[in-house]
């Protein structure tokens, strides 16, 4: 998840405006900002992992990305109640440092990447009240019977052992809450994509080359 050795920066940082999202703007120093924090692992990299890409290309990717999550902010303004304490903040924070190694490592990161620690926090923060966003407004309405759990288990479970030659074979009571969690969220990616959609084609978005 963490790049950290990726180096990916735009040709020249001349801020200017690359989208307006329903009258909200997004400029090419966001677009900046946002890669950085994809290198240090906020989520799953998956415009930094293709070292190949052309510049123009990973700018396309960062624009589309910084337009959902615009639209996204605009709905957390209307949704109350997604309160996120320092103490969650920074029990996120020190997970993403562990995966560095050392605080060292980490400090060297931000200080090589022109972050500051309160620039962590704001996105931390964000990322939280995402989170929070969507178990309220989609979780809770998930439901995942026990036939899709045993469908899930003959077709997928134990095709993938078999697959990978593992011949233990735990029983489904064994399995079966990590199985649930699996096709919640599955379901919850889907109902969020459609969300997403129906957010973009409703949206004011105009994007500037």
């Amino acid at each position: 998840m963490i790049m950290a050795g990726a180096q990916f920066e735009f040709t020249e940082i001349i801020d200017r405006v690359v989208a307006v999202v329903n009258h909200q703007i997004i400029t090419l120093s966001d677009l900046e900002q946002e890669r950085k924090f994809l290198e240090i692992g906020f989520s799953e990299p998956e415009i930094v992992r293709d070292r190949p890409k052309k510049e123009k290309q990973i700018q396309f990717e960062l624009t589309e990305k910084l337009i959902e999550q615009n639209l996204i902010r605009q709905q957390i303004q209307e949704f109350p109640g997604l309160d996120v304490s320092a103490e969650e903040i920074e029990s996120q924070i020190i997970s993403i440092r562990q995966r560095l190694g050392s605080t060292e490592k980490w400090e060297q990161l931000l200080k090589g990447l022109h972050i500051t620690l309160e620039d962590v926090k704001t996105r931390v923060k964000w990322q939280l009240q995402a989170m929070k966003f969507f178990d309220y407004r989609f979780r809770q309405f998930v439901v995942v019977d026990q036939r899709e759990i045993e469908e899930y288990y003959r077709d997928e479970f134990l095709a993938e052992l078999r697959r990978k030659g593992i011949k233990d074979r735990p029983p489904l009571p064994e399995v079966e809450e990590k199985i649930r969690e699996i096709l919640i969220e599955d379901k919850l990616n889907v109902l969020i994509e459609d969300w997403m959609k129906s957010l973009r084609d409703s949206a004011a978005i105009e994007i500037f080359n």
